[in-house]
């Protein structure tokens, strides 16, 4: 298991892990991660910022801003103690957890032929009613359950690396994708197992509350519950796609071997990389493509609504 420690410049937090003889630093203010030695730690412990021999590098490091990426824009970042899902956590290590777990996954497999047509056929009867307060109660329960798959990674994550931060945020991508995210910093340093348990762990607590939905809807069923059961279903969907980047992103990456295949293949374009992989090459192809038509799809629906 990977140890994370803390250290604090200024009003700047760090963590940092040591694998072998290299050590890696993540800037908590601005998201900037290097691989170092211990002769950085010490620096770090004895930085004094007024000392004009400081290294105009590290100082960048420390203070400067995050690097920008287009079409994303991170809104709003938190950091809570672990502490804080110490009830959450021991109750997920019970042994008829994880049984009750398995058993709701099963059951949201088998039924989902029988509530996806019972949608269907709501939907084509034209039966569904919408009142402000039913939008309302769907939406905080989507973001409800958002939280939980969030939560999903993170349990996975304090499995194989000790942290004491459960850091989390909120980020816009693509100009109208309103989207959360979990710091899972060290994660690379992980086997591919491990790592691809983190990936999925999120879409696994989705599939779980839809076991428990269906379980519900078998003794009583209703348009709310319903229309959960598919907002769910097409979150899941949405976060297996392997065009944007949700969990299905990092892991096709970590399937085909590539740390981030549209990074490979923009290095390809500007000649920074000689050559680049065909499962890059045909992913990335397919992403812009897709990309291209979610942006003009949805930048076509916002003028609608505006004119």
């Amino acid at each position: 298991m990977l140890d994370v420690h803390q250290l604090k410049v200024q009003h700047v937090l760090f963590e940092y892990v040591q694998c072998d003889e290299e050590i890696y630093i993540f800037n908590t203010k601005n998201d900037r991660m290097v691989k170092t030695t211990s002769e950085m730690i010490t620096y770090l412990e004895t930085y004094k910022p007024d000392n004009i021999h400081n290294d105009p590098a590290i100082d960048k490091f420390i203070f400067g801003a995050g690097k920008r990426k287009f079409l994303e824009f991170k809104l709003k970042g938190f950091s809570i103690p672990k502490q804080f899902f110490s009830t959450f956590l021991h109750f997920m290590e019970f042994k008829y957890t994880s049984i009750l777990c398995k058993l709701f996954a099963i059951i949201g497999v088998l039924l989902l032929p029988i509530f996806l047509q019972k949608g269907f056929n709501s939907y084509a009867a034209g039966t569904t009613e919408f009142s402000w307060l039913m939008v309302l109660v769907l939406y905080v329960s989507q973001i409800v359950i958002t939280m939980l798959h969030e939560l999903g990674h993170y349990y996975y994550y304090q499995k194989y690396i000790t942290s004491n931060k459960f850091r989390f945020g909120f980020l816009l991508r693509y100009f109208f994708l309103f989207m959360f995210y979990t710091n899972v910093n060290f994660m690379d340093h992980l086997s591919k197992r491990k790592q691809l348990k983190i990936m999925i762990a999120g879409v696994q607590t989705q599939w779980i509350i839809s076991g428990v939905l269906c379980t519900v809807m078998l003794f009583k069923t209703s348009e709310f519950l319903l229309m959960l059961f598919f907002l769910n279903l097409l979150n899941i969907v949405i976060n297996l796609v392997p065009f944007i980047k949700t969990d299905g992103y990092w892991i096709i990456n970590l399937l085909i071997g590539s740390d981030d295949y549209m990074l490979g293949f923009k290095n390809w374009i500007r000649r920074k990389n000689k050559s680049i992989k065909g499962s890059e090459l045909l992913l990335a192809t397919f992403n812009i493509v897709v990309i291209t038509y979610v942006l003009v799809n949805g930048l076509t629906r916002i003028i609608q609504i505006i004119f």
